[in-house]
């Protein structure tokens, strides 16, 4: 059978890729095509063809299996932060604990049993950490996401892998960028201000950071005004990024108003975090991971736990 580019073709996903792709094989060749499930008969369309290879679109299912769900966000499989909405969560859990333990095998060489990776309790909402592109489209200011393998933004109002609070932080901004006049960053002629949002939230607390392609944040009396409409507690920070490359931020993170760091504890450990520190982004399963490290480390004191 001869593969040829955007043609259409109708054929069964027998497995999964890395990034949870839906994968063809027919006859020594394989088409990878994202939100598919495997068992299903698929309408696909070749999108980029290689000599063994091809990336695929699903046009139409054929034959939905019962792993398969309604995604609740409007905007998946256009924005590129999310790859498995589509999919039950208990069978996400078992697609990333086989990921796992074909990584074991194909990089470390090890053949052992991988025991079922840990659900969260929230299946969405989950997420302390917001982070989002800004630019422009059709001339106009857009907050959203990238597409996939793209620096296309797609505009967004809420995700719902985050807390309300993301839908609140992306109306502050997108009343700011209108009322203030400050532009959005254009990629292209590397004019614009405003380049990147990054929120972290702590315990009801948000540390707002404003990545912008400018020496300050222009305004900046305006923002703190609209963000104390809906955040009794937060701090805003400015973070210069004139550089050409995907870094988000570039530098330290500079205060504008607010408390620089804030108090934290876990598991009865007291630390501080601000605006560059790394915590792990699901809420509901960073003290089960925190948990589970202390008890295997307590069972001997040779014992190394890497989490």
């Amino acid at each position: 059978m001869t593969f040829e580019k955007n043609g259409e073709y109708s054929a069964y996903i027998s497995a999964l890729g890395a990034n949870g792709e839906g994968i063809v094989k027919l006859n020594g060749f394989t088409i990878f095509v994202p939100f598919a499930l495997p068992g299903e008969k698929v309408k696909i369309k070749i999108l980029k063809l290689k000599k063994n290879y091809a990336f695929g679109k699903a046009l139409e299912i054929y034959t939905p299996v019962d792993e398969r769900v309604r995604p609740k966000c409007p905007v998946f499989t256009k924005c590129g932060g999310c790859q498995l909405q589509h999919m039950k969560y208990s069978y996400q859990l078992k697609f990333k604990t086989k990921t796992v333990s074909d990584c074991l095998k194909k990089i470390a060489f090890l053949d052992v049993a991988v025991p079922l990776a840990v659900k969260s309790d929230l299946e969405y909402g989950y997420r302390n950490k917001l982070q989002l592109p800004v630019g422009r489209i059709n001339g106009e200011s857009a907050i959203g996401f990238y597409a996939a393998n793209s620096h296309r933004i797609v505009k967004i109002e809420d995700c719902p892998i985050h807390p309300s609070w993301a839908a609140d932080i992306i109306s502050a901004f997108n009343e700011f960028l209108q009322a203030s006049g400050v532009p959005a960053y254009d990629e292209e002629t590397g004019e614009g201000v405003l380049r990147h949002i990054v929120v972290r939230e702590l315990g009801g607390r948000f540390i707002v950071n404003a990545v912008i392609n400018a020496d300050d944040l222009p305004k900046s009396d305006m923002l703190i005004e609209i963000l104390r409409k809906n955040f009794k507690s937060f701090s805003l920070f400015y973070n210069v990024n004139k550089g050409e490359g995907n870094a988000v931020t570039d530098g330290r993170s500079r205060l504008v108003y607010g408390e620089s760091r804030y108090e934290m504890e876990e598991g009865g450990v007291k630390y501080e975090a601000g605006a560059d520190t790394f915590l792990q982004v699901n809420e509901a399963i960073r003290q089960k991971i925190y948990d589970k490290a202390v008890k295997l480390a307590a069972l001997d004191e040779n014992t190394v736990v890497i989490a």
